[in-house]
Parts: structure tokens; C-alpha cells; sequence
């Protein structure tokens, strides 16, 4: 396993992004996540201590945890169509390709303002949420799914192993993905950004995700493509395996250290092979 090493978490930003509300219970876990708020004096300690524990963790996997675009489905296309007619209709410009891309991975309601010079009122903000999203089905026909996601999702299903969906989509984004995408019915768990009140980098929809799955303890895999899927692993305490293959620019996953950085799809299967197999859980009938 790659060694871990503390991440410089200042460049992350405030980690109120995701500003949605939801009815999430406190477990253990999510009180920590909590705590992690910028100029909180305990900060430094719990990132150190979450560090510590993502690294050290042996024995079976508990459960495994996947982002969605740029990791199970190749969508990055969809989301710079639909991105780039937002910020067109509603800032009067359309951004570089590479700066829509390196929004992929954070909040909706945070891709729709991050890059406006003029921050909009709430009002203006839901409208361009509900814009985009229409966008986003507009351009559905652009989404692939990679190769291996199938077999990914039943190897985790027989041998036993949990499995959630951690997503930056809405709620509303994620219903219309799933029409259009029945396989995902194979995992036991959707958590997305509009489900808790911050969104990735955020913590808490990882939090959740372990708290549903019955994981609050014990090695936990957050599988993600983004620096912002990193950082969510970090300090809900999971594994970070990071895959180069979808949004996230190699040398910036690299630069984060995961515990995992792969570049193929296969990859990730085999990797899930060997670390499932090596401790295997009870196989679900």
C-alpha cells in the first residue's frame, strides 16, 4: 500500500460548499466530521488522526464507496456541455474547457457560481441548479460507462461487501442518471450532495454513506477520481483510492498521495479482487 503523509488541506477552501440541507442522523462519525470547519483549533489534530487511521486500517473491507462521474460512468463530456451553457446563459461567457473540467467532482450549486465574479443571490443560484440539470439530460447521450463497472459493482455483491454511491449530483440529477442507467440499483446505498449539508470535499456524504451501510467503524474504500474525492476520504476516515482515468488530472491525484492510484478500470477490478479476497466478508447469497 502506498505510504499516507499529512495533505496540505488549506488549498481546499472553506468546506461549507455544499449549502443544502438535509435530515442526516449524528453518528459518531459525523460529529467528527463536524468538527472539520475551518478555524476550528482541533482541525490539525482530527486530519492527523484521520490520516493515521485511513492508513493504518487492515482487515476486511467493511464497505467500499464510489463517486459516480469520472469513476463508474464516463459523464465528463455531459458536464462540460451542461456547464458551459449555464455559465453562457447566465454569466455571459463560456470558461475554458479545463476550467469546467476541474469542476467536476464539487456541488452543483457550487460549479453554477464558482467561477462568477458577481456571487448571485439564492434565488439566481436555484434557477441555474435547475438550468444545468435540464442541460445535463440534454447532453445524457454523451455519458459512457466504463468498461468493468458492472463486474465491479457484482464482485463487490457476492462476496458481501456494501456498497454506496458518494456523489456530487443532486438528488434530481441522480433520479434522472438512474433511469437512464438501471445497473445502479446494484449498490445498497446513494448519498448525494443535496442529501447533507456539505458536499464534497466535505466529509459528511461520506459520513453518511458509512453510517447507512452500518461501516462507522472498520476499513472503509472511498473510490473516487477528483482531489475533492481525496480529501472527502481523508477525513471521513476512509481509504483513498484514487483512479486517473476520469476528470482528475493524474499528476494533482498523485500530488494527494492516496492509498491507491490506478489508471485503468481493470485495474480497480483487481484491485477490489485481491484486497476482497484476501479478507473476504460473508458472500451474500
Amino acid at each position: 500500500m502506498r505510504p499516507s503523509s499529512r495533505r496540505p488541506y488549506a488549498s481546499l477552501g472553506d468546506f461549507s460548499l455544499g449549502t443544502s440541507s438535509a435530515d442526516t442522523q449524528q453518528s459518531s462519525g459525523e460529529k467528527r466530521g463536524a468538527m472539520f470547519r475551518p478555524g476550528c483549533e482541533a482541525v490539525e489534530s482530527a486530519i492527523l488522526a484521520l490520516d493515521m487511521a485511513s492508513t493504518a486500517a487492515s482487515g476486511p473491507i467493511r464497505a467500499v464507496l464510489f463517486d459516480l462521474d469520472g469513476t463508474l460512468v464516463d459523464s465528463v463530456e455531459a458536464i462540460v456541455a451542461g456547464l458551459g451553457d449555464t455559465f453562457e446563459r447566465y454569466v455571459g461567457t463560456r470558461p475554458s474547457r479545463e476550467q469546467l473540467i476541474g469542476l467536476v467532482g464539487l456541488p452543483l450549486r457550487q460549479q453554477v457560481i464558482v467561477l462568477d465574479p458577481i456571487p448571485p443571490e439564492e434565488e439566481a443560484i436555484l434557477e441555474r441548479i435547475r438550468f444545468a440539470e435540464t442541460k445535463f439530460a440534454e447532453y445524457s447521450h454523451l455519458e459512457t460507462v466504463y468498461p468493468y463497472t458492472r463486474e465491479i459493482l457484482e464482485l463487490c455483491r457476492r462476496s458481501g461487501t456494501p456498497t454506496a454511491i458518494v456523489t456530487s449530483k443532486t438528488r434530481t440529477e441522480f433520479d434522472a442518471f438512474r433511469s437512464r442507467h438501471s445497473w445502479v440499483e446494484a449498490v445498497d446505498a446513494v448519498v448525494c450532495s443535496t442529501d447533507v449539508e456539505r458536499g464534497k470535499p466535505a466529509p459528511d456524504s461520506a459520513l453518511r454513506a458509512r453510517s447507512l451501510l452500518g461501516a462507522e467503524a472498520g476499513r472503509v474504500v472511498l473510490v473516487g477520481d477528483s482531489t475533492y474525492d481525496v480529501a472527502c476520504a481523508r477525513a471521513a476516515g476512509c481509504e483513498a483510492w484514487a483512479v486517473a482515468y476520469g476528470a482528475g488530472d493524474r499528476r494533482s491525484l498523485e500530488a494527494t498521495t492516496p492509498d491507491r492510484l490506478l489508471d485503468r478500470p481493470k485495474e480497480l477490478l483487481e484491485e477490489l479482487q485481491q484486497a476482497i479476497h484476501a479478507c473476504p466478508c460473508h458472500v451474500r447469497s
